[in-house]
C-alpha cells in the first residue's frame, strides 16, 4: 500500500514532494525564504521575481550564462506561495518563465523589494484581493 501521507512522525497532512508535507518540505529546504528581483541591463529592461535562500549567489550563477549585466535590486523575507502569487499577478508584463517586463505593476513590485519595502508588496496584494473579489461580485450580481 503506498503512502501519500508526510513521512514526520505525527504528521497526518497529505505528502507534497519529498515524502513531506508542504509545511515540512518548506522548513527542511526553504529554511530561510527570499523573494529577490533582479534586474536585467537590456533594453527593454527586464526583471526576474524569484525566490531563493542565497539570492546573490543565485544571481551569480545566473550571470555565468547571461549575456547581459544582471543587478541584485533587492530581497525580502518570503515563501513560495507569496513567489507564485505575484508570478500570477504580474502575468500581463510576464516575458517567460520568471521573468517581466521591467514597467507599471511589474516595475511597482521590484522597486519595492529593491527599497525592503514589504508594506508595498502588502498593498499590492491587497488591491489585487478587491478587484478580484469586486469582479465576482459584479459577476454574480449581474
Amino acid at each position: 500500500m503506498i503512502n501519500n501521507h508526510c513521512s514526520r512522525a505525527n504528521c497526518k497532512e497529505p505528502a507534497h514532494l519529498a515524502e513531506l508535507c508542504k509545511r515540512h518540505y518548506e522548513k527542511k529546504y526553504w529554511p530561510k525564504h527570499r523573494v529577490y528581483a533582479i534586474l536585467a541591463d537590456m533594453e527593454p529592461k527586464a526583471v526576474k521575481i524569484g525566490i531563493s535562500a542565497k539570492p546573490r549567489m543565485r544571481m551569480a550563477g545566473m550571470q555565468v550564462d547571461c549575456p547581459v549585466t544582471l543587478d541584485l535590486l533587492g530581497d525580502i523575507p518570503g515563501s513560495l506561495e507569496l513567489e507564485a502569487r505575484l508570478h500570477s499577478l504580474l502575468s500581463d508584463y510576464k516575458i517567460r518563465g520568471e521573468w517581466f517586463w521591467y514597467e507599471g505593476e511589474a516595475k511597482r513590485v521590484a522597486d519595492a523589494i529593491a527599497a525592503s519595502n514589504e508594506k508595498i508588496i502588502r498593498e499590492f496584494l491587497a488591491r489585487q484581493d478587491q478587484s478580484f473579489e469586486g469582479k465576482l461580485k459584479a459577476i454574480s450580481e449581474g
